[in-house]
């Protein structure tokens, strides 16, 4: 029992080093930290206070809190693993930690750490100035759900994250990032409301992950039923998956390949 402690232990303190040190370089980046901070804010400040714009049966600002959160998680889930991961794997930073004692999963574990921490901050600063502005009014218990969901679900795309960055190079993943990122929002129904898009394009939504985690906020939000909320969840577990299954194919087909 002791000898499980002291393992247990070891993997805790391993991880939260890991952890600390993968946020620290993240946030020593300005193109990775000013980015993910910047847009969700700009957007939300732009769209939710600039804008004189319904978009939904959400009033405005919530809508706008909500979307903009959303636009922050899955921007760092995407960036923070696509193209890092390609990064590092064509400097040969993979390579170097296979040959570590540290357990491989402890590296996944930390920058997953760095996306949730990243996307907590993100959120936490839109919702302090929607209250600060007395621009939104929810009871405590539900807002803290709210947030909870809306960082949980920078997950699902690190996931798909962590398949581009094996899928793609190190000079062509920061493109490949993007254009997942942009339909991803505006086909979404993140950006643009799902209720506002084409017919055709509203079949086009429903199958993307970052239209489900958008309205599993709104679910909490309006505290709909909860299976729908459990279809929400479904499909985005579905997807983070099938994103690890193809990630970890990619892993194994990559021993021994290394990219200039």
């Amino acid at each position: 029992m002791n000898e499980v402690r002291r393992s247990v232990f070891h993997l805790a303190r391993i991880a939260a080093r890991e952890s600390a040190l993968e946020f620290l370089k993240c946030l020593r980046i300005p193109a990775f930290s000013v980015s993910c901070l910047a847009l969700p804010l700009v957007m939300f400040l732009f769209f939710g206070f600039g804008m004189n714009w319904e978009p939904s049966s959400v009033p405005q600002i919530q809508y706008w809190t909500v979307a903009a959160s959303c636009i922050g998680a899955i921007g760092v889930g995407l960036f923070g693993f696509g193209v890092y991961i390609a990064t590092e794997r064509g400097q040969g930073w993979l390579l170097l930690k296979r040959v570590s004692p540290m357990p491989p999963s402890m590296y996944f574990f930390a920058k997953t750490s760095m996306a949730i921490l990243f996307s907590l901050i993100v959120v936490g600063l839109i919702f302090c100035i929607a209250l600060l502005f007395g621009r939104i009014d929810l009871q405590l218990p539900r807002m803290l759900v709210l947030i909870a969901v809306l960082v949980l679900s920078t997950i699902p795309f690190c996931a798909l994250g962590l398949a581009i960055g094996y899928l793609t190079g190190p000079n062509s993943s920061h493109a490949v990032v993007n254009l997942v990122y942009l339909p991803l929002l505006f086909l979404g129904g993140v950006v643009v409301p799902y209720q506002l898009l084409p017919d055709f394009l509203q079949f086009v939504a429903v199958s993307l992950p970052s239209f489900h985690a958008i309205q599993l906020a709104f679910q909490v939000l309006e505290q709909t039923s909860v299976s729908d909320s459990l279809r929400h969840v479904t499909v985005l577990v579905l997807y983070t998956v099938a994103s690890l299954a193809i990630a970890v194919w990619c892993y194994y087909r990559d021993e021994g390949v290394t990219y200039g």
